[in-house]
């Protein structure tokens, strides 16, 4: 396929990865309250632009979606909230750590320069990697993940800030749920509809004896885990006893808690069963313990795979016998593509 039908075939994704910057722009310049100008911006971009429309451009990692709302919305803010960007400068605070992450790129680089050929019959080959590959993967690790939290942590500092960022992501989930909908029904078909090529491959889009929607994201599991978060945001927001667009915060909170069933997602679903309990009954004081718990064993999980005691074995088959064939085959996936 040449750049001329490229153009022909994608040309409505292409030009709404072009627009977004102008439309982003605008956005920020024009509503007042910069935490809904952030929300109708950034969530907007993620929920609704093309997945796997990426600008390449040299030494800089591919620019698609996500880098680009998390850039805009820096720069956007960056007037209305000057104040904070002066007090809180960008990587003096715990965002500050990803340039470990950035400086592990380089070692990664060094230990992986062999190439890998891999196929039936060794057709193949993905070169090694290079100092080039190096820089560009540690810029990557600071435009994705530095910058988004940089901009979280600028944005939402005070009571009201996440207030406003628990009614925008339950009325996110109230937004996509329509959309789910459609694909519920008649099988994820949107991004196909609007942008003209499936995101990912159609053959996982089918669990639990339905469809699982991925509507304009990368992946139903990236859809499941946006519900899931709009879920526990609006039990947050019931907790308060606070009201959704004139709707009771508890029976958007059922109906949230409904969609994230219907998502189809075992993990997705697992978060939600720990989480959506605690944010709608515990105290402050178990929530800091829970989360206290959470952070040793995100530290831990690594330590104990070097170590070689970790228990996936157990895992994989208790996921097969208790939940089903499918899922310990996906669990073995993750564990085989992780060793």
């Amino acid at each position: 396929m040449d750049f001329g039908d490229i153009i022909a075939r994608f040309w409505f994704a292409i030009l709404s990865m072009l627009a977004y910057p102008l439309v982003s722009w605008a956005i920020y310049r024009r509503v007042k309250n910069p935490h809904s100008a952030l929300m109708l911006a950034y969530l907007g971009g993620l929920m609704f632009l093309p997945e796997r429309v990426q600008f390449d451009l040299p030494l800089l990692p591919p620019v698609g979606k996500q880098e680009f709302a998390a850039i805009m919305g820096i720069i956007g803010l960056r007037k209305p909230l000057r104040a904070r960007y002066k007090k809180q400068g960008f990587l003096r605070g715990p965002e500050g750590l990803v340039l470990l992450l950035a400086i592990g790129c380089f070692f990664t680089a060094m230990t992986n320069r062999d190439p890998v050929i891999y196929g039936f019959h060794s057709e193949f080959e993905i070169p090694g990697m290079t100092p080039y590959d190096a820089l560009s993967d540690a810029i990557r690790e600071v435009v994705f993940i530095a910058f988004p939290f940089y901009l979280g942590r600028i944005a939402y500092q005070e009571a009201d800030d996440l207030k406003h960022l628990m009614q925008s992501m339950a009325k996110a989930g109230l937004v996509y749920s329509v959309f789910c909908w459609f694909e519920f029904v008649f099988s994820p078909q949107l991004h196909d509809i609007f942008y003209n090529f499936k995101q990912h491959d159609f053959n996982q889009c089918r669990r639990w004896g339905g469809w699982r929607p991925m509507v304009f994201m990368q992946h139903g599991l990236a859809v499941a885990n946006f519900m899931m978060v709009a879920a526990i945001a609006s039990n947050t927001v019931a907790r308060a006893r606070q009201r959704v667009w004139g709707v009771g915060g508890t029976a958007v909170a059922w109906y949230s808690n409904i969609m994230l069933v219907l998502m189809k997602s075992t993990g997705a679903l697992m978060y939600g069963m720990i989480t959506i309990p605690l944010t709608k009954y515990a105290r402050l004081s178990t929530l800091s313990r829970v989360i206290m718990v959470l952070v040793f064993f995100t530290v831990m999980y690594p330590v104990a795979k070097v170590a070689g005691f970790f228990p996936d074995k157990a895992l994989i088959e208790l996921s097969t016998n208790m939940v089903a064939a499918e899922r310990g085959e996906s669990l073995a996936f993750r564990f085989s593509n992780e060793a």
